[in-house]
């Protein structure tokens, strides 16, 4: 699983050789229902849905990335960087910072601006790649991928501090990578995988869903592996109960991974559901639990139509197009809104 344009092993790059045939296309289409966003209010009163946050190719001579917002009725679209290398948006708990990662031309770096795109700042940098930024629940740290294949690193902070939770055994991995924290900042799920030969670009043996502790204890695998099927972008639900994550399988031993669709399991790796695979990947829940929001890949395949950005129920039912795209929307998040 390489990036097309960074080289960085993460499947969100993919979409970019299926469906780079035009630019974004943004059009706003049906609206979630008003009584999904009611119910939303009383079943979580302390937290309310806010904009979905992306990234997307805007470059149309070849890669290119810049962070975007938009309301989940598809209206309100804000762009909020414009140099092109910027991706990874990661909303902090309180839904007024982002946090994301931004290529400098030679490797990357984690940076912070508001939730408007104002007062950008690099946060998080050294030699090589940081990227994949994930908040903790308390806004005191934050979980990340570094390195070429990735291993995960936590940053405090208060004192400007890394700390290193996953290694590798040998030269072929394990590795690790698009961290996400349990509701109660005590453990972070991740996409695990090894490689079968050190080359950036090699077909990469199927990945887990894998959870450790936030202290880097207590490793352990929740999906089981299956054939050449690989399970990636996993996102921990607002009540802790469930990690939705992608299913993707490799056209072939070079190429990119294609996704399949979305799936959902128990941390303790029971009760897994398929939703309709349907060409969903990178999922992200709603702050109040209740819809699941997802970019759909564009294909020949007659199963997988009107390819953008979509949200759904935690099943995949009752799905509503958000953005129709051709460039497809990448790193998705969705802003948290504190109720007073």
């Amino acid at each position: 699983m390489a990036r097309l344009v960074l080289k960085h092993m993460n499947g969100r790059q993919l979409g970019l050789t299926v469906a780079a045939t035009a630019l974004l296309t943004a059009t706003s289409t049906l609206a979630a229902p008003a009584a999904s966003a009611a119910s939303g209010d009383q079943a979580r009163p302390t937290v309310r849905n806010g904009r979905i946050a992306y990234d997307v190719n805007t470059n149309a001579n070849g890669g290119g990335f810049d962070i975007f917002t938009v309301r989940p009725d598809g209206t309100g679209k804000k762009r909020l960087t414009w140099n092109r290398h910027s991706y990874d948006p990661a909303f902090a708990p309180g839904g007024n910072r982002i946090a994301y990662t931004r290529w400098n031309g030679t490797d990357s770096d984690i940076w912070v601006m508001g939730a408007g795109g104002l007062n950008k700042q690099v946060l998080i940098t050294g030699p090589g790649d940081q990227f994949e930024p994930a908040w903790s629940p308390d806004a005191t740290q934050i979980a990340y991928t570094e390195g070429e294949f990735g291993q995960l690193f936590v940053y405090t902070l208060a004192t400007g501090t890394s700390t290193q939770l996953t290694f590798a055994t040998d030269e072929l991995g394990p590795f690790a990578g698009e961290p996400t924290w349990s509701p109660d900042g005590g453990r972070i799920a991740f996409h695990s995988y090894t490689i079968q030969q050190r080359e950036l670009g090699t077909f990469a043996n199927p990945g887990t869903i894998d959870v450790i502790n936030s202290d880097g204890s207590a490793r352990r695998q929740v999906t089981p592996q299956s054939g050449r099927v690989t399970k990636e972008e996993p996102d921990w639900s607002p009540d802790g109960k469930t990690i939705a994550y992608a299913r993707m399988y490799p056209e072939n031993e070079r190429d990119p991974v294609f996704p399949i669709g979305l799936a959902t399991i128990r941390p303790d790796g029971t009760d897994g559901h398929l939703l309709p695979q349907t060409g969903e990947w990178s999922p992200a829940w709603a702050p109040n639990g209740l819809r699941l929001a997802a970019p759909r890949i564009a294909s020949d395949d007659p199963a997988i139509k009107q390819p953008g950005l979509w949200t759904m129920g935690p099943r995949g039912e009752q799905p509503q197009r958000v953005l129709a795209a051709f460039y497809i929307p990448r790193g998705i998040d969705w802003q948290p809104l504190r109720t007073p």
